[in-house]
């Protein structure tokens, strides 16, 4: 390291106690394996902080499929069985109850087909993203090795004679071998999975970090921020010997996603699932109000408007209600209806709330504009 990155390194530590975040990894366009229909499209980033923190932000609704996920109902949670795991029992009855939204955990616990993007090439190998970086390297292994011919190439090739296909054939396969090499060339940073879940995957990272005593953020905005929680539930129901003390979970504009029957029952279960929902220190829910009629992002209780309602209920199958684990904390704003839920609403709040934090990304101006970010702010996001 050069004498000018060391004091750039050291103006940023001191700049207003800020942290800098860079993007290492891009986990995208992940769906269930040989769907006719798409049902799923679960998308995230990994950025670190040095050493210290890692965050997994995940996207929110982007596709047809992920306005899928959005429309499915709630479910009874033993019917997954992830909450229903050795892990969890402290007590003879093994079944956790009451019922979460289908759509939410299985764009998390079912989708095992994605894609691996590494972003940060000098991104140094820690012990968190240690299964992450094996699982690419493997991957991007699989996909350059020279591939096979067909059965069918390799039938017509017994066939000897046959030369007139034969000579189309292999005519047709160096054609389509050099687009493939070009495509590897092009994609030699991105690895198409088709073996591990992305469930697996994200366990790995999360549990690895909060063992070698890293800061995790788990952070999402509306579908995002739901997908955040389920995570959240995992591993801190599931993952019983990983401490859960440098554990955050950050959400704006998130929907619910189960029903009190469920908190209830699975905190019974696991205490310190009950203490982690509790503590405003870890779990961070922010909504945005409207501070011309007092009203707040519809979609933060969507979920519990569709079917807190007694004939919805008793068609689902919710005996719960619909419910939220904390109250928000407010992020006023000058707007109303549908833009309280957009992303720029709740940066713009988050920058008033704390103005001293201001945003600042090294993104392109018109990815600036959208986010809402100011010009002239200087303070490290």
């Amino acid at each position: 390291m050069t004498a000018v990155q060391q004091c750039k390194q050291k103006l940023l530590q001191k700049h207003e106690g800020g942290k800098r975040y860079s993007v290492d990894w891009v986990l995208n366009d992940w769906h269930e394996e040989k769907a006719k229909i798409r049902w799923h499209d679960t998308d995230l980033i990994i950025a670190t902080s040095g050493k210290s923190d890692i965050v997994l932000a995940f996207a929110g609704t982007t596709s047809a499929a992920d306005a899928l996920t959005n429309l499915q109902t709630l479910e009874p949670a033993s019917h997954s069985g992830l909450f229903n795991q050795k892990a969890v029992t402290n007590s003879t009855n093994s079944t956790v109850e009451g019922n979460i939204h289908r759509g939410f955990l299985n764009a998390y616990a079912r989708v095992v087909r994605g894609k691996i993007r590494k972003i940060n090439k000098n991104h140094s190998r820690s012990t968190s993203t240690k299964s992450l970086h094996d699982y690419f390297n493997k991957c991007i292994i699989q996909q350059h090795a020279p591939q096979s011919n067909s059965t069918a190439i390799a039938t017509i090739k017994q066939n000897k004679s046959n030369n007139v296909i034969m000579k189309l054939v292999n005519k047709r396969k160096k054609r389509h071998d050099k687009k493939k090499d070009i495509m590897r060339k092009r994609n030699k940073n991105v690895c198409r999975s088709h073996e591990n879940r992305l469930m697996d995957i994200l366990r790995d990272v999360t549990t690895n970090s909060l063992q070698s005593g890293q800061t995790v953020h788990l952070v999402g905005h509306s579908l995002a921020g739901a997908l955040a929680t389920i995570h959240a539930l995992d591993i801190v129901m599931n993952h019983v010997d990983t401490p859960i003390d440098r554990l955050h979970l950050w959400t704006f504009g998130a929907p619910e996603v189960a029903d009190s029957l469920f908190f209830e029952s699975a905190g019974t279960r696991s205490p310190r699932l009950r203490a982690f929902f509790s503590d405003d220190a870890r779990f961070h829910r922010y909504v945005t109000q409207s501070e011309k009629n007092c009203a707040t992002d519809t979609v933060a209780s969507i979920t519990s408007k569709s079917l807190n309602r007694r004939v919805v209920r008793r068609l689902g199958g919710v005996r719960g209600n619909v419910i939220h684990t904390i109250d928000p904390s407010f992020l006023l704003c000058n707007v109303s209806g549908a833009e309280l839920h957009e992303l720029g609403t709740y940066l713009s709040g988050l920058s008033l709330l704390s103005p001293k934090h201001t945003l600042s990304t090294d993104f392109s101006s018109q990815m600036k504009s959208w986010l809402g970010e100011k010009k002239g702010e200087e303070v490290e996001a």
